[in-house]
């Protein structure tokens, strides 16, 4: 189920949303073969509205400094298509040119070919350029009404997972040394479509996991705090019997507390990697 990105109600938006529209139209009223497609509406998607409001690659989640490369890119393709790395019978996913839901921010390893590190010098990755595999039948051509576009386009089944429906944690789960495994086959195509262990995210993860240690630190601070302020006092009656009792039953609800994690964040636990 969609969720709304914040920068929906956004000024940068709306005055994007009425420039892509237009095209959009002028697009759709014109015959197939006159289509021409005008790049700075995406490229204004990127620099007005995702760079600003997201800011990281949709797909490994890197955050990139200013004058790293990053491209627009479009969740279905919108010209040639391939599964499995090989051309399929489709026109182009064309009508989505312009719309936001369509359009991610994109990181240029993870959208391009690009040298695979953990091979050869000679071996390359080639990201996911036109690749969108389907567990379904293909959508062809658009309906009449844009606003049911995205959710007539789910019943392809999709297998790259998108990041403004899709909860990424159901899919995908931590192991040892930066690495990502996969929990579904979505998970597992987003994973080796966009190479997302090659060893430069690997590296970085490992870097910014830095982070969990002083965000655990402080929420068991906070815990603990919670926990003095809550024990039973000693002018409450029967409290050395209580905060016993307290105690067991804190011990109890571990494993009730195991489930929410897992809830919260979609992992179980951190185990060893394996190779794709």
């Amino acid at each position: 189920m969609m969720f709304e990105p914040e920068f929906l109600k956004s000024d940068q938006f709306n005055v994007w949303q009425e420039k892509s529209r237009h095209k959009r139209d002028d697009l759709l009223s014109a015959p197939r073969s006159q289509h021409r497609f005008d790049e700075r509406i995406w490229q204004d998607f990127k620099n007005d509205v995702l760079i600003p409001f997201l800011g990281r690659c949709s797909y490994c989640e890197g955050r990139y400094a200013a004058g790293e490369f990053c491209e627009a890119e479009h969740y279905r393709p919108k010209n040639a298509v391939t599964e499995d790395r090989k051309p399929v019978s489709h026109p182009g996913y064309y009508w989505l040119a312009y719309e936001w839901h369509n359009l991610l921010l994109a990181c240029k390893k993870c959208n391009s070919t690009h040298p695979d590190r953990d091979q050869t010098k000679r071996a390359s990755h080639p990201g996911k350029l036109c690749e969108f595999p389907v567990g379904a039948v293909r959508i062809s051509s658009p309906s009449s009404n844009p606003d049911n576009w995205f959710k007539e386009l789910q019943a392809e089944e999709p297998m790259l997972l998108h990041p403004y429906c899709d909860d990424p944690s159901e899919h995908i789960e931590a192991r040892c040394d930066g690495w990502i495994w996969y929990k579904t086959e979505r998970g597992r195509v987003t994973i080796e479509v966009c190479h997302l262990n090659r060893k430069e995210l690997r590296i970085e993860r490992r870097l910014a996991e830095e982070q969990v240690r002083y965000r655990a630190a402080h929420i068991w601070g906070n815990l603990a705090r919670e926990l003095e302020k809550e024990r039973f006092s000693r002018n409450d009656p029967f409290s050395t019997y209580l905060n016993c009792k307290l105690a067991e039953e804190l011990r109890n609800r571990n494993a009730e507390t195991s489930r929410r994690l897992e809830a919260i964040f979609g992992v179980t636990g951190v185990r060893n990697h394996g190779a794709l």
